[in-house]
C-alpha cells in the first residue's frame, strides 16, 4: 500500500511512533515543498488514514524530522528541523493523533539545519534534542525540562566546509552515558562526539571516509553481535553504506 502525502509535497523525511495510543505504529512526514507535517494513523494493517496537516511559516522548509515524549505526559511529540528558515520547531501531541500549535526555537543566524537527534543527554529523564547545520558547520545541543521547553545548552562547531548532513545519538563506548555522532559531506568525515552525562560532549574525533564518499545519514546497531555499537553510513558519492565496527 502506498500513502499520500499530498501532490507535489516534497516529502524527504519520516518518523515512526504511536501517535494516538492505541498501541500501532503511525507515520509523521516533513513536507519539504508544502511547509508542513503530515500525520498518517494506521489502521494496524498496513494502511493508513488520509494525512492530517500541520503547517508552518511559508518558506520553512522542513528536512528532518524525529518522535519523542518532550513534555512527559505519555504522548508522542515531533521535532523538526526547518532547512529554510534555520530553526526547530516542537509539535506537542494530545495522544490521539491530533498536535497543539507549533513551539518554535531560533538556532544561529544563517543556520540550515539538515538533521535532528533526540535523546535523554543529560540523564534526567527528559528528552533532548540535538540538531546539525549544514552551513555554520555547527552541532546545537538542546536541553530539555520535560515541559516542551528547551535550552540551547551548546554548540559545537566542527570545522569549515564540513556540509553536516545526518546525526544520530547513541551510548558508543558502553559508559551510560548517549554520545553524538555526524556525517559531514564536505570533508567526508564521520565526526564522533562522547557524551559525559549532563549535557555536553568532548571535542570531536573525526574518522575519514574516501574522497569524494559525500555521507549523507548514519544510523547505529550491534552489526556483529559483540555488545558495542557499530556505526553505519550512508555514502552519497561513493553509491555504498559503509560499516565502521566498533573496536575494543
Amino acid at each position: 500500500p502506498s500513502v499520500s502525502t499530498g501532490s507535489k509535497s516534497g516529502p524527504i523525511s519520516l518518523a515512526i511512533g504511536d501517535l494516538d495510543n492505541n498501541g500501532r505504529l503511525d507515520v509523521a512526514t516533513a513536507n519539504y515543498l508544502d511547509d508542513n507535517v503530515g500525520v498518517h494513523l494506521s489502521y494496524g494493517t498496513g494502511n493508513f488514514g488520509g494525512i492530517s496537516r500541520y503547517p508552518f511559516a511559508t518558506g520553512s522548509l522542513p528536512v528532518a524530522i524525529a518522535v519523542s515524549d518532550f513534555n512527559n505526559d505519555n504522548h508522542s511529540d515531533i521535532v523538526v528541523s526547518n532547512y529554510g528558515t534555520g530553526d526547530i520547531n516542537i509539535i506537542d501531541g494530545y495522544g490521539d493523533g491530533t498536535f497543539g500549535s507549533v513551539i518554535k526555537y531560533s538556532l544561529l543566524d544563517g543556520s540550515t539545519p539538515t538533521a535532528v537527534a533526540v535523546g535523554d543527554l543529560n540523564l534526567d529523564n527528559n528528552s533532548d534534542i540535538v540538531v546539525v547545520d549544514s552551513e555554520l558547520n555547527n552541532i546545537y545541543v538542546f536541553l530539555g525540562d520535560g515541559n516542551s521547553t528547551f535550552v540551547l545548552e551548546m554548540i559545537y562547531s566542527v570545522g569549515l566546509s564540513s556540509l553536516l548532513r545526518g546525526v544520530n545519538v547513541a551510548d558508543l563506548n558502553n559508559d551510560s552515558f548517549l554520545d553524538i555522532v555526524a556525517v559531514a559531506a564536505g570533508t567526508n568525515k564521520v565526526l564522533l562526539l562522547q557524551g559525559d552525562g549532563n549535557g555536553t560532549f568532548g571535542n570531536a574525533v573525526s574518522y575519514v571516509m574516501g574522497y569524494e564518499y559525500d555521507p549523507y545519514a548514519v544510523a547505529v546497531g550491534d552489526f556483529n553481535q559483540d555488545h558495542w555499537l557499530d556505526i553505519a553510513v550512508a555514502n552519497y558519492g561513493g553509491d555504498y553504506v559503509e560499516i565502521l565496527l566498533r573496536s575494543c
